[in-house]
């Protein structure tokens, strides 16, 4: 008997597929049960090396031995051998029925999605571990994993989860695939940093989060002078691993060397570290005069140390943005727009690339009534830092009231709560411009799940008083009011407390708007209150000719106004106040939208 007249004897073909269809099946029901069990990320792997192994195994047995009647016999092989039977067959029919059928029910009951597609080119970095013998040096690690993400911010075609949206992972055992299926990335990235006698660590290990397989891993132990190096190397070699093209302008902003001092890199960090809860309701004012004093420092041990001088300017920021008493609001103001302005410009000056510096600029051109030359300078912030969320959302926020850009700032944010899912000022933002654009019940669901991710945040629940008296839940929009004034501090930003007022007024509820408009009174004894707040207020006392007086002395004198953002909730008439649309208030809104 020939060869092939052996094998077909044998039945190798036949058993060769029925391996093929028990694996396929193997791996169907693998791929069913691994969330679910949460089965660690290489259980998949080890799985395809075992059936891969079994082949060539299962063939040998298939050669060496027969299944008879009698059972499992060796096969002695010579002319007068017979083969074993239509058993065989019967057993791959049958699997092949099998097969046909799982397929036939995944088709329709498909696996359960997120209803979102993997974001391509798409990373999270996972916090890096901090591993320093000295446990004051943790800030270092948390500045590591800032700096390779704002280099990965500069490439245009990556997909960067935000810093913001990682910190939950931090020290948590939880299996790569979990927390890749929770962002919606493909790969993650997770590092250790120890920092010691002048020298700093740094492991990573890049993950294909589908696969658990790893793309890449590096151990760097370099000088702290040479930290830079490992930072961009680390940024290089991810964008190589995801095939994400790197243009000639990425590549040198992400090579460029920020300072050639390792003591005013080690500043710079330290005040990165409070720069990120600095913004934040309950932040002391003693945290911005750290943070302040951490970048002064930087920035007398290297005068031409850009990032510093970028970051000052956004500290300066923090500061437009708080209380001043109305003696000196007009000397303060104009003081620190100076400032913001004179940093912002000296970043660019020593980096043209520097998209944290152009968006600074930005929002200083925002607080100034010059809308066209924000929107031209967010545009080219986000032109070299394409993942810069602060670039992003404060874009999205200064245009709130542009009739114009409302399409273009949807996308916007939306792409925030793409980087930053797990950001409640992402989903605050993307609530915003649904709400202004109509959208309500998906206005509310993300002005919800930023309640969830901020609960002791009193601006989201007024937000989300909105939409709910929008659909006619007069209930939960007071409930929402309610809960806002629980979680509204004393010493609140002063237009917050007059949106509370306004919700009051619209609910109908005058005596809480009453007592509420009382509690500014008190307010307004040590701090400057623009018209534009006190605006407002009337609205929710329903005081239509004191409301008019005010927004026209707003308008009158731009000087007084503390934040733009004021005329936006009232053009863009976020409450759907009938009030605004009589025909006493369509002089005013006119020159409110034409105020620039």
């Amino acid at each position: 008997m020939s060869f092939l007249g052996e094998i077909n004897r044998r039945k190798i073909f036949q058993v060769a597929a029925v391996y093929l269809v028990v694996a396929w099946l193997i791996m169907q029901v693998v791929d069913v049960v691994n969330e679910p069990l949460s089965l660690p990320d290489w259980f998949d792997t080890v799985v395809i090396l075992f059936l891969a192994i079994g082949f060539p195994i299962a063939m040998i047995l298939s050669w060496a031995f027969n299944i008879t009647p009698h059972g499992v016999v060796r096969d002695a092989g010579g002319p007068n051998a017979k083969s074993g039977g239509r058993r065989i067959e019967y057993v791959l029919l049958g699997l092949l029925v099998a097969a046909v059928g799982w397929i036939g029910y995944r088709e329709i009951n498909p696996p359960v999605s997120n209803g979102r597609e993997i974001l391509a080119n798409s990373i999270a970095i996972l916090p890096c571990a901090n591993l320093s013998p000295d446990p004051d040096n943790a800030y270092f690690s948390a500045g590591i994993h800032g700096e390779i993400l704002n280099q990965l911010d500069k490439i245009q075609e990556l997909n960067v989860i935000a810093r913001t949206s990682v910190l939950q992972y931090a020290d948590a055992a939880r299996p790569i695939t979990e927390i890749a299926q929770e962002l919606n990335v493909g790969n993650v990235m997770d590092c250790s940093v120890s920092y010691a006698e002048n020298r700093v660590a740094v492991s990573v290990q890049l993950i294909d989060a589908e696969t658990g397989v790893n793309l890449w891993s590096e151990r760097y132990n370099e000088k702290l002078a040479d930290v830079f190096d490992i930072q961009s190397d680390i940024a290089i070699r991810i964008a190589i691993a995801l095939e994400a093209k790197l243009l000639p302008g990425e590549r040198e902003s992400i090579e460029e060397r920020p300072t050639n001092s390792p003591e005013a890199y080690a500043n710079y960090l330290r005040a990165l570290e409070l720069f990120w809860v600095a913004g934040e309701p309950s932040s002391p004012p003693s945290r911005l005069s750290d943070l302040l004093s951490y970048l002064d420092r930087a920035i007398d041990l290297d005068s031409e140390f850009s990032l510093a001088y970028a970051r000052r300017a956004w500290t300066y920021l923090f500061f437009l943005t708080g209380e001043f008493s109305e003696e000196d609001w007009d000397q303060r103001r104009d003081e620190l727009k100076e400032l913001i302005r004179a940093d912002a410009e000296r970043a660019l000056e020593l980096d043209s690339s520097l998209g944290l510096a152009q968006a600074a600029l930005g929002r200083l051109y925002w607080f100034n009534w010059q809308e066209v030359e924000a929107e031209a300078a967010f545009e080219e912030a986000l032109r070299l830092s394409p993942n810069n969320l602060e670039a992003l959302v404060w874009y999205t926020y200064s245009m709130l009231g542009r009739n114009d850009l409302r399409e273009k700032m949807l996308a916007r944010a939306e792409r925030v709560v793409q980087l930053d899912p797990n950001n409640g000022n992402a989903r605050f933002s993307l609530g915003q411009q649904l709400l202004v654009v109509g959208q309500f019940e998906r206005a509310a669901e993300e002005f919800r799940r930023t309640v969830e991710l901020a609960p002791t945040q009193a601006g989201p629940y007024i937000w989300l008083a909105r939409p709910e008296a929008a659909l006619g839940n007069r209930d939960s929009a007071l409930e929402q009011l309610r809960l806002a004034e629980q979680f509204m501090p004393p010493e609140t930003d002063s237009l917050l407390r007059a949106e509370l007022l306004w919700g009051y007024g619209l609910l109908g509820q005058s005596d809480d708007a009453e007592r509420v408009f009382r509690e500014l009174e008190i307010l307004s004894a040590d701090r400057h209150i623009g018209p534009e707040v006190w605006a407002v207020a009337y609205l929710g006392l329903r005081d239509v000719d004191r409301a008019i007086e005010a927004f026209n002395a707003a308008v009158d004198d731009l000087s007084l106004v503390k934040m733009p953002f004021s005329f936006d909730i009232v053009t863009l008439n976020s409450f759907e106040d009938t009030l605004l649309e009589q025909p006493e208030f369509e002089d005013v809104l006119k020159r409110l939208e034409a105020r620039e």
